[in-house]
């Protein structure tokens, strides 16, 4: 079996009525070269049964994965369980209740493929629902701070130490080699991926694809 350029990792819980739309958007991207890996931890809902009949639909691309007897051991466990089944030189990941834009794999790995130096690319977003409240204009007056904004490559170390100009992990893709030794921050997993953008931006720059 030819090894994907990208992994793919989605991981659920509970999401049942927002999956299909997030499967969906990775179905539907430009850039077709990868594998999607779908997490569910412990779900109660029918999400394992959504998730499973996408898997029937194409068993060479997409791969179902849960934990011992289905149980929910919450967002850093389960996101490592999708990153040690990983192929993809690059991985890129998805919240269950999130979607893309139909290019957006493939700028990314137009990014990395070009920017060496790069250990992250990521985008801006938009909100939508009503559960945010006022926090998308905090996260769009951060995009356009002039350390991040320009289409290149910079330094993000300083810029996470104060807050997550990043969001969330629907919004950025990395290289596989920075996520196989990440240090875990034990108890403190509420803002697990904030905690992982910093420590990628130990490895290399960042790179906002505006």
């Amino acid at each position: 079996m030819k090894t994907p350029s990208v992994s793919v990792v989605i991981t659920s819980f509970n999401r049942a009525d927002l999956l299909k739309e997030a499967i969906d958007s990775v179905l539907g991207q430009t850039f077709q070269d990868y594998e999607l890996i779908i997490v569910d931890d412990g779900s109660t809902d029918h999400s394992l049964e959504v998730i499973v009949a996408y898997r029937l639909e194409d068993p060479e691309k997409i791969q179902v994965l849960t934990h011992a007897e289905q149980r929910n051991k919450g967002i850093e466990e389960t996101h490592l369980l999708g990153i040690s089944r990983a192929r993809g030189d690059i991985v890129a990941f998805l919240d269950n209740d999130d979607h893309w834009s139909p290019n957006y794999l493939e700028s990314k790995v137009n990014i990395l493929a070009n920017n060496p130096e790069v250990a992250v690319a990521f985008s801006p977003y938009t909100v939508f629902g009503n559960s945010w409240f006022g926090r998308d204009m905090m996260v769009r007056q951060w995009l356009l701070r002039p350390a991040i904004r320009g289409n290149r490559p910079f330094d993000n170390f300083a810029n996470l130490l104060r807050f997550n100009n990043v969001a969330t992990f629907s919004c950025f893709v990395t290289r596989r080699e920075f996520l196989e030794d990440l240090p875990s921050p034990g108890s403190r997993t509420l803002l697990y991926d904030w905690w992982v953008l910093i420590q990628l931006s130990m490895r290399g720059l960042f790179y906002c694809d505006s």
